[in-house]
């Protein structure tokens, strides 16, 4: 379906991608995984006939990106991060339009767009502005003209971004419902999206390809590097408290300030969320007042230098 050799992107003498080469047979659901600026747009778009690379080619459903550019943006299904959605128009019409644009044959029309509604979860919005619509359910309508048309290959990036955590996780599984029977490219820089979408994730830093993997390998590589900040804010010096707090379980580091109003400020690096009820239980077993305790999950990109596929000099970046 895909096979990218040396596709390079240069800005001026501005480097966004650098020499990738990959390939990925038909029917596999690919993640493209890193941080914000690694370069996971850029080849989407390259991958979507958007516009030509500076360096290197790739072939898309059996069509240069280059040479027949036209074919295959016929073949594919893109979703942009900015998903570039006409908000005045009614979500039938739009699947509609884009039923047109694709060169789908008018009698079909009515049975794309019905189907596209049907999966996408928006059978009861049809006549609604999109607009007037909550972002999740614009996600969906976005999705819904990816696949419209019927497309061999669906390219999505970051399809989640701006979703609360229930709706991230319907999205997720109609992007699985959407993937059945085609090819997917889901662009994320959150490690759970991709590791529970695909089934192979490739890893970009600074424009290149560091990480090629199986996304199950992957999502149990990280769990066992997944990390927590808890930051807690007591009343009076915590003193051998802390001392107490390093020595529990899963502990990573622990440091601590006073706050101008006598108070102290702890930050606890833990492996995951058990840990906090054990902070929380030797805090009032000091008998110090446990005024806050807020627990921060770790970034997709640090849990990727955990797990070693991202350079220390690189995550930073």
């Amino acid at each position: 379906m895909i096979e990218v050799k040396g596709l390079t992107k240069r800005y001026g003498e501005l480097p966004v991608l650098e020499d990738v080469s990959f390939s990925v047979p038909d029917g596999q659901h690919l993640g493209l995984l890193g941080p914000k600026g690694a370069g996971n747009s850029t080849l989407l778009r390259l991958l979507a006939a958007f516009f030509p690379p500076s360096l290197g080619h790739a072939i898309v459903a059996g069509y240069d990106i280059e040479i027949d550019s036209r074919e295959v943006r016929r073949r594919i299904g893109y979703l942009p991060q900015a998903q570039g959605l006409y908000g005045e128009m009614r979500v039938s019409d739009l699947l509609l339009t884009f039923c047109k644009l694709r060169g789908i044959v008018p009698t079909q029309w009515s049975a794309r767009v019905a189907e596209a509604l049907a999966v996408c979860g928006l059978a009861g919005h049809h006549h609604s502005i999109i607009s007037r619509l909550p972002p999740h359910v614009r996600h969906r309508v976005g999705l819904a003209q990816a696949m419209v048309h019927q497309p061999p290959l669906v390219l999505l990036d970051e399809p989640l971004n701006g979703l609360e955590a229930g709706e991230r996780e319907a999205t997720l599984e109609l992007i699985g419902k959407i993937g059945q029977g085609r090819t997917t490219v889901v662009a994320s820089h959150i490690l759970g999206d991709v590791t529970t979408t695909c089934q192979r994730v490739l890893v970009l830093s600074q424009g290149r390809l560091v990480g090629d993997t199986p996304a199950s390998e992957l999502g149990r590589v990280a769990q066992k590097f997944q990390r927590m900040e808890v930051r807690v804010v007591v009343r009076g010096a915590p003193g051998r408290v802390l001392a107490r707090i390093k020595a529990l379980s899963g502990v990573r580091s622990i440091r601590s300030e006073p706050t101008s109003s006598g108070q102290f400020r702890i930050w606890v690096d833990v492996s995951g969320p058990d840990q906090i009820e054990q902070i929380a239980k030797t805090i009032v077993g000091a008998k110090l007042g446990l005024l806050e305790l807020t627990p921060t999950p770790s970034s997709g990109e640090e849990q990727l230098l955990d797990v070693g596929l991202l350079g220390a000099s690189e995550g930073k970046s």
